[in-house]
C-alpha cells in the first residue's frame, strides 16, 4: 500500500524475478496461481512472499492476431485478485486499501488460520470479501410515542 494504491503482482513463474528487483521496487502483495483443483498451479511461484492465490490455469483471454484462447500463467491470477478488491471498494467507497487487503486475507479459502507457502492467505473469494466489505449500519432505536396501533 503505497501513495493510496494497493499494489498486487502475478507471483512470478520463476520465482527469479522478485530476488533480482531492487527492494524498493519489489512488489508487496503478490499472487499465486491455482489450477481447476484449486491447488497451488504447476508453474507458479510459492514462497513467503505470496499473499493471496486466485485461478490462474484455463483463463480465456483474447489471443495476439485476434480471436480468444486459454492461458496459464500468475499474470491472470494478479487480476482476479485486483478485481476481487475492487468489488469491495465499489460496495464501500470509504475502505482504505489496508482494509481491503484485510478483507481479501480474512475471506478467503484456506485450510488453516495462518497464511501458508504455496496459497499465502488462501484462495481468494470473491462473495465474502463482498459480503464483509458492505458498510456496518447501525441500529436506531425505536422511538415509543404511546400512539402505535397494538
Amino acid at each position: 500500500m503505497e501513495q493510496g494504491r494497493a499494489r498486487l503482482c502475478g507471483g512470478d513463474e520463476r520465482g527469479s524475478l522478485r530476488a533480482l528487483l531492487p527492494r524498493r521496487l519489489r512488489p508487496r502483495h503478490c499472487v499465486g496461481a491455482t489450477d481447476a483443483n484449486d491447488r497451488l498451479a504447476s508453474f507458479s511461484n510459492y514462497g513467503s512472499w505470496i499473499t493471496l492465490a486466485a485461478p490462474g490455469t484455463g483463463i480465456l483471454s483474447t489471443a495476439n492476431g485476434g480471436g480468444y484462447s486459454f492461458w496459464n500463467r500468475t499474470s491472470f491470477a494478479s487480476p482476479i485478485a485486483a478485481g476481487v478488491a475492487s468489488l469491495g471498494l465499489s460496495i464501500n467507497p470509504s475502505l482504505t486499501n489496508e482494509e481491503v487487503l484485510s478483507i481479501l486475507k480474512s475471506t478467503a479459502e484456506r485450510a488453516g488460520t495462518e497464511p501458508d507457502a504455496q496459497l499465502g492467505w488462501g484462495l481468494v473469494n470473491a462473495y465474502r470479501a463482498v459480503v464483509a466489505a458492505k458498510p456496518r449500519t447501525r441500529a436506531v432505536p425505536a422511538i415509543h410515542t404511546g400512539k402505535e396501533s397494538r
